[in-house]
């Protein structure tokens, strides 16, 4: 199956900020896995930050801090295998959370904590303006480029909003199927493929 995928001619295109890396089909990595990932950070001397958006873990907010009040669960996804002990977050509020990185003109990451615990109490935030992450995805100066060209990613753009649903667990299969053909190709390809 691997002579398949070889064929299939990628659009070229190299990842900005804002953009989802998706990865194709035969990458079978623990982490990586038929995932989507929101590119949150791209510099040429740093390197690169994302977060994958389509992998809920088993906690929610209330089982990792108990200073914050709300009422409703509030799920935690997680973002990548670097610093998985941290938390870390993209929203849609820089006004309620200063010094919040901008990824996009809609998007930021980050901010004040202390202020987004007040705006979760008091309801100012809402689930459909925030999502949390346990971890990030990171490349070194360069490292990401050469995965891209290895054809390990696919890059491509999703509304913002996609960013916040509650059903991003079938995110990789729509993203793809919005696509073209030889994408449609892709999504359909069976997540074992040895069983088929």
């Amino acid at each position: 199956m691997k002579d398949f995928f070889s064929l299939i001619k990628f659009d070229s295109a190299h990842a900005k900020q804002g953009d989802v890396l998706i990865s194709q089909p035969l990458l079978l990595d623990e982490y990586f896995h038929r995932s989507v990932i929101l590119l949150a950070d791209q510099s040429k001397k740093d390197g690169s930050v994302g977060f994958i958006l389509n992998k809920k873990t088993n906690l929610n907010l209330s089982d990792i801090t108990d200073d914050i009040s709300f009422d409703d669960q509030i799920d935690i996804y997680f973002g990548g295998p670097v610093h998985t002990n941290h938390l870390f977050y993209v929203h849609t509020r820089p006004d309620l959370l200063p010094d919040a990185r901008k990824i996009n003109t809609h998007l930021y990451w980050g901010g004040d904590f202390e202020k987004l615990k007040y705006a979760l109490s008091n309801r100012s935030i809402s689930q459909d303006q925030i999502c949390f992450f346990s971890g990030y995805a990171g490349w070194e100066n360069k490292q990401l480029k050469d995965e891209i060209d290895q054809k390990s990613w696919i890059v491509s753009q999703i509304d913002d909003q996609a960013v916040f649903s509650k059903h991003k667990d079938t995110l990789w299969t729509s993203t793809l199927k919005t696509m073209g053909l030889k994408y449609q190709i892709m999504a359909d390809f069976p997540e074992s493929p040895t069983l088929n």
